[in-house]
Formats: C-alpha cells, sequence, structure tokens
C-alpha cells in the first residue's frame, strides 16, 4: 500500500460527507414515509418499500414525486 497524498484525503473526505449526508436523508424520508397520512393505505406500504429498497435514490424519489400524495 502506498502512502495516501492530500488530494487521496480529500476525495475520501469528500465521499464520506456525502455518503453520511445520503444516508441522513434516506432516514428522514422513512420517517418521514411513516408519520405522514397517505390518501390510500397503501401507498404508503409502497413508498416504504420503494425508498428501503433503493436507498439514497429511493429517497430522493420520494422527495421529489412522492410527498406530493400524501394528504
Amino acid at each position: 500500500m502506498g502512502n495516501f497524498g492530500g488530494i487521496e484525503i480529500l476525495l475520501l473526505l469528500i465521499v464520506a460527507i456525502i455518503s453520511l449526508f445520503f444516508l441522513v436523508f434516506w432516514i428522514w424520508m422513512i420517517i418521514d414515509i411513516a408519520k405522514s397520512d397517505f390518501k390510500d393505505s397503501n401507498t404508503k406500504i409502497v413508498w416504504l418499500v420503494v425508498v428501503l429498497l433503493l436507498g439514497g435514490i429511493g429517497a430522493l424519489i420520494y422527495y421529489f414525486a412522492g410527498r406530493s400524495s400524501k394528504r
């Protein structure tokens, strides 16, 4: 293994921060789904499954498309 240079450490730090952001955002969207009332009870289950299975991408999809299906 070689020594890490400054740029490698910086890139690793950026990736870690982005990963942490997506983890927090993912958990926030799961909590939002769990607490919200939807027009249809099956909609809540579908969105929960989508966010759980697709991770950060599913959370982004829910944030932009699914939040409008709430009551």
